[in-house]
């Protein structure tokens, strides 16, 4: 065996030998941040909870785990800060969970126990191997957790020729439209963020003065991204502690705020500088946000906007290019998380008809399955008819006898009422941002029982929820997040580079002050563009490869 306290126990109990060499042998593919819950753990390796919780327990006593208890939100499983949390709930405070911002201090959160590998025990590991891992069994990566491939330091703009062509452009460069500006960026955690960062630095952005806010999507680079922009003087942290940072910025003095500008996907910084934090409105020149819910987001800031926000989202550029690469990437991701889901003659509805939506009903009809479509909008459902489709008038008529359901309105489509029509087995699934698609919170409020999900190779891909009513198990796929980022990139860089382009000169014309009134703009975006011809260049730098 790999770690002598496992060859102990088993010496100890020899009948638990096998079992204690599939531990064994799992808990060397994985390194010591790694989050061992015993009965997932045993999910993957296929052997009794009990069983497997008992070994966990041993190997503590022996040195190889270490226990930690913390506070698991009971909406969406994050673990948080015990301590904190029981300071919240005795004085009698609110607790926001550290992904998905709600607060849980009334919720009953559950208290749950957990354990990681002792770095000394792996660390001994590679010494006895010559510092590398054995190889006479092959090891599976950990779950969903990749590194950050080289290439993408050594040469970050090799697939993003438009980044590094804009980036080098010789009045903006001699503008230098970022220095000197506190910039907050919420987005995601994937390959492009890296070369739009040096993007960003060649035209002024310091590093001390950016701010990354990454979402609790399992992406398959985070950490590796994460370690890089820390490494480069960057401030990193999870979405969950963005207002306690606007808090502590806010309460800081003014002077010393600056000029703030917000990039962003999904309305969560604008929001909060309207609302709790209007100290800081009068520093913030401008933002850009580039999905349709964090327009919808902003657009709905009690007393209007005060500030100038480029839709990203709403630009005709972006609506023509991009949904079919998210279409694709939905339904790729649903064939590869769920092999043996055969979508041939599978009855299956999706919600929403609109570009993206649109294109995934069109994907899952091209692999074989048999589709229902449902959109509250009368028009969008005769769109969809003239294309092929089945409509449902309501919701529960699209659900019913269904197999697979993906949500795509970008609203809360699969809900309370929804979810009791869900028949037995069915997969759930969103292609929308966020949370916001699927009632995460009924189903964990109807569970009497939830086991992960995971792929024939053991890797998660969702939660299984058993629910008492009509003794039903309901599949929720990558837990309620969009399935396109679930442990994959979400477009090709070559895709991205045009979308990620457009943010990037978005972003320097609101530092330059071009676009200042206050409001959502995205006439504004077309101008941008126009003016930098990036459906041009872009066809003239991608065609020719």
């Amino acid at each position: 065996m790999y770690y002598q306290e496992c060859e102990r126990l088993a010496t100890e109990q020899t009948s638990l030998r096998p079992l204690i060499a599939d531990i064994d042998q799992k808990l060397h593919s994985l390194g010591p941040s790694a989050v061992l819950r015993a009965d997932e753990f045993a999910a993957i390796i296929k052997q009794p909870a009990d069983k497997v919780a008992g070994v966990f327990q041993e190997l503590t006593r022996l040195g190889l785990l270490r226990e930690e208890r913390h506070a698991e939100c009971p909406l969406c499983g994050t673990l948080n800060d015990l301590a904190e949390y029981r300071k919240a709930v005795s004085d009698g405070d609110g607790f926001e969970c550290s992904a998905c911002d709600r607060d849980i201090a009334r919720r009953n959160a559950k208290e749950v126990v957990v354990h990681r590998l002792n770095a000394h025990a792996v660390e001994q590991v590679k010494r006895q191997n010559g510092g590398a891992p054995s190889t006479t069994i092959p090891l599976e990566r950990p779950a969903l957790v990749e590194e950050l491939p080289q290439r993408i330091i050594d040469d970050p703009f090799r697939y993003t020729p438009l980044m590094h062509y804009y980036s080098q452009d010789a009045v903006l460069v001699k503008a230098w439209p970022l220095a000197g500006r506190r910039v907050v960026f919420v987005l995601h955690f994937l390959l492009d963020l890296v070369p739009f960062v040096e993007a960003c630095k060649r035209l002024g952005l310091e590093m001390q003065n950016a701010y990354f806010f990454y979402k609790e999507y399992p992406y398959p680079q985070r950490e590796g991204i994460a370690a890089l922009l820390r490494q480069r003087g960057a401030t990193v942290q999870p979405r969950g502690q963005m207002g306690a940072w606007l808090k502590q910025l806010a309460d800081g003095p003014k002077e010393r705020v600056g000029e703030l500008l917000f990039v962003e996907d999904g309305g969560f910084l604008v929001p909060s500088v309207h609302g709790q934090f209007k100290f800081l409105l009068p520093s913030v020149r401008g933002a850009v946000e580039q999905t349709s819910r964090g327009a919808w987001n902003d657009d709905e800031v009690v007393g209007g906007l005060r500030v100038p926000v480029l839709s990203v989202a709403q630009c005709k550029l972006k609506n023509s290019f991009e949904p079919p690469y998210i279409a694709e990437a939905s339904v790729s991701n649903i064939k590869r998380m769920l092999p043996n889901l055969n979508l041939r003659g599978l009855p299956s509805a999706v919600f929403g008809y609109g570009a993206i939506s649109g294109t995934i009903a069109d994907w899952l009809r091209t692999s074989g399955s048999i589709v229902t479509v449902y959109d509250k909008d009368p028009k969008a459902r005769l769109a969809a008819t003239q294309h092929g489709h089945m409509t449902a008038d309501s919701p529960v008529d699209a659900v019913r006898g269904k197999g697979l359901v993906v949500g795509a309105s970008g609203n809360r489509s699969i809900d309370s009422t929804v979810i009791a029509a869900l028949s037995h087995n069915t997969y759930v699934v969103s292609a929308s941002s966020e949370q916001y698609e699927i009632d995460v919170e009924e189903l964990e409020q109807q569970q009497k029982r939830r086991v992960p999900l995971v792929d024939d190779t053991g890797r998660p891909v969702g939660t299984s929820y058993s629910l008492p009513s009509g003794n039903r198990t309901i599949h929720l796929v990558a837990n309620g997040y969009p399935v396109n980022f679930w442990g994959s990139e979400s477009m090709p860089e070559q895709a991205a580079d045009l979308i990620m382009s457009l943010i990037l000169l978005s972003l320097v014309e609101v530092a330059q002050g071009s676009y200042a009134k206050p409001g959502l703009d995205s006439d504004a975006v077309n101008e941008i563009a126009d003016k930098y011809k990036l459906a041009e260049k872009f066809l003239e730098f991608h065609n020719a490869r």
